[in-house]
């Protein structure tokens, strides 16, 4: 047996001191491996709720941007736009003078006027056609076609039913043609 007050080994030689590490407690150690496992706990739930945020944000921005609409198409449909307001102009007149329409649009005063530029700033010009009873009575049908400026836009009808018609036929619009 070793004698305590000895601090070598008397075989080997070796030093018996107690190295300062070992056998000694640390009371700081528990606590700092306690808030490293903490940190490492938060920094994991940031970064998964950052990935999550980030993740929902794109999904809200590809859903909710404004779609690409080509030119031609925006045109279109401010031309169809303004053929149901002056559309809705003429059944109003309609209402007021027992189911007849006018000869020209400018009976209707300047209400349609505005609808009628509209379309011609988006490259459409609005053609009135009303059509009459072969004996000359009163008008009781009228059509009216967008005709566009540009040959790639499409050419647009509408008559009383209220239906936009369209074609990008090399002809103008009819009711036969397919709903805008």
């Amino acid at each position: 047996m070793l004698d305590p007050a000895t601090q070598t080994c008397p075989v080997c030689g070796a030093d018996q001191r107690t190295p300062a590490c070992v056998g000694a407690s640390d009371p700081i150690q528990p606590e700092l491996n306690a808030l490293r496992t903490s940190a490492r706990h938060w920094g994991l739930v940031a970064v998964v709720t950052f990935a999550g945020v980030a993740v929902l944000c794109f999904i809200f921005w590809y859903n909710l941007r404004s779609p690409n609409i080509s030119p031609d198409l925006k045109a279109a449909q401010v031309a169809a736009q303004s053929l149901r307001q002056v559309r809705e102009c003429l059944s109003k007149y309609s209402l007021s003078t027992k189911d007849t329409y006018p000869p020209a649009l400018d009976a209707l005063g300047s209400t349609p006027s505005f609808s009628i530029q509209t379309a011609a700033e988006a490259g459409y010009d609005l053609v009135y056609t009303p059509e009459s009873a072969p004996s000359g009575g009163p008008i009781r049908n009228f059509m009216i076609v967008a005709r566009p400026k540009e040959a790639e836009y499409l050419k647009l009808y509408i008559d009383e039913s209220g239906v936009v018609r369209a074609t990008s036929e090399n002809r103008m619009a009819t009711a036969q043609d397919l709903p805008f």
